[in-house]
């Protein structure tokens, strides 16, 4: 995937609201990202977090970008959302497996998704979320192959009943930022 701020695209496209690629849930994704100017663009992607895989300096104890990324968190093996994409290859992993719809990836500068530099995925597919008979109503367990939890798990979750945890946890998200608001004023 490549990042160009001379005309702020991705993958020569700009921003047209058209997905530019898609995927299916469970399946998983490698993308190799560089950027194709000598601009730092941080690449973030919404709703599927990332795991990185390598990125682009390279892997020499003295180079000082290389010790930057490392005292900044952004080592091999690490789970983000965002990561800096420089003018050499950048790899990261992922497997979308609970929402299906649009993933909207971006330059996170600014000034840069605002002109173009900025698209969407398409998601399809069926949860790999499953319900635990031991579970109270309401409440999901995840299946082996994601966490190592029991093996009882058994049955699929239903669209409306992950569509209620999903709100739920989005109502409790605007709870913590609103408390996090008050204590601050």
């Amino acid at each position: 995937m490549a990042f160009a701020g001379f005309d702020n695209t991705i993958n020569s496209e700009q921003w047209t609201g058209n997905p530019q690629t898609s995927m299916s849930l469970d399946q998983a994704q490698e993308w190799k990202l560089f950027a194709d100017d000598s601009f730092n663009h941080p690449y973030h992607q919404h709703i599927n977090p990332f795991q990185l895989v390598s990125f682009g300096p390279p892997d020499d104890p003295n180079d000082s970008l290389q010790k930057q990324l490392e005292m900044s968190g952004m080592l091999p093996g690490m789970w983000r959302d965002t990561i800096p994409v420089f003018d050499s290859e950048t790899v990261v992993r992922f497997t979308p497996r609970y929402f299906t719809g649009r993933m909207v990836y971006h330059c996170h500068t600014a000034s840069h998704a605002d002109e173009g530099m900025l698209a969407v995925a398409d998601i399809t597919g069926t949860s790999s979320l499953v319900a635990n008979s031991g579970v109270g109503e309401g409440d999901v367990a995840w299946d082996d192959q994601l966490c190592n939890s029991s093996p009882g798990n058994t049955g699929a979750v239903s669209p409306s009943r992950r569509a209620s945890r999903v709100s739920g946890f989005q109502v409790l998200l605007t709870s913590l930022v609103a408390l996090a608001v008050a204590i601050r004023v």
